[in-house]
């Protein structure tokens, strides 16, 4: 029997591989797991970065309402203490429908239509209908009236100038019944005070207006307070729907008929 033959002293040893190759495959493995933890915490960084972005984009976008509005606020009672409430006001100038005091170009400006300022102070409103824009060629014009204005602008007007009259606003019609006495102003007979006979009392600061329309020119003129007959006791007139009634400086005016 043959002596089984001795390998030699320097060839490797089949099972000393094992533990390197172990170290090998665990070491690769932590690698891979640490490059997939560094990748999810980059990515989860990124993504906060996005949702941050988008927050103080939206933080800082204001609404298309900001841009075309302000809020202003409103006293208490009496015009002091703290704010009570809030009124949005356009920020866009040209408001066709609703304008204040000062010269305005019609058709730019402002539309042509009927308008009527109510919140006049005193018998301070001014206002004229113009055909140039200088203001010196004036179609018809009122002064010192009070209370509230009524007139009629026209397409082919080139301008309209306010002065003490606060705000003018189309004219619609108020809810019925209309009104049986008169204060000082321009009414529309039929939808603010009802047709029939009016009296005052007879004043030297009374002047009235019967007119068939709100263009205030002379040719509208159906009668005034130099048209009465008698120069004692009170004046009398009779109001027509449709009409245009104008007092200043009289007494409250009372139906009688």
């Amino acid at each position: 029997m043959e002596p089984t033959p001795t390998p030699p002293h320097d060839a490797p040893h089949p099972t000393k591989r094992r533990p390197r190759v172990l170290i090998i495959a665990i070491g690769a493995a932590i690698v891979t797991i640490g490059l997939l933890l560094a990748a999810s915490l980059a990515g989860d960084g990124d993504n906060h970065n996005d949702r941050s972005d988008r927050g103080e984009t939206a933080a800082t976008t204001a609404p298309d309402e900001q841009a075309t509005a302000t809020t202003v606020p409103e006293p208490g009672a009496g015009g002091t203490g703290p704010a009570q409430a809030t009124t949005t006001i356009a920020a866009d100038p040209q408001r066709d429908d609703v304008f204040d005091d000062g010269r305005w170009r019609v058709g730019q400006d402002l539309e042509p239509g009927r308008y009527i300022a109510t919140d006049i102070t005193g018998a301070a409103c001014d206002w004229a209908r113009l055909a140039d824009n200088t203001g010196e060629t004036v179609v018809a014009a009122e002064a010192q009236v009070a209370n509230q204005a009524i007139v009629d602008i026209l397409p082919t007007d080139t301008a309209f100038r306010s002065r003490g009259c606060g705000t003018w606003t189309r004219y619609t019609p108020p809810d019925p019944p209309p009104a049986t006495t008169i204060d000082a102003g321009d009414w529309v007979v039929g939808e603010q005070i009802q047709p029939g006979a009016y009296l005052v009392a007879r004043t030297t600061s009374c002047h009235w207006t019967r007119a068939t329309g709100f263009e205030h020119t002379t040719n509208e003129i159906v009668q005034t307070d130099g048209s009465a007959i008698s120069l004692e006791g009170p004046m009398h007139t009779q109001l027509a729907p449709g009409e245009r009634f104008t007092t200043k400086g009289c007494e409250l005016w009372t139906k009688t008929g």
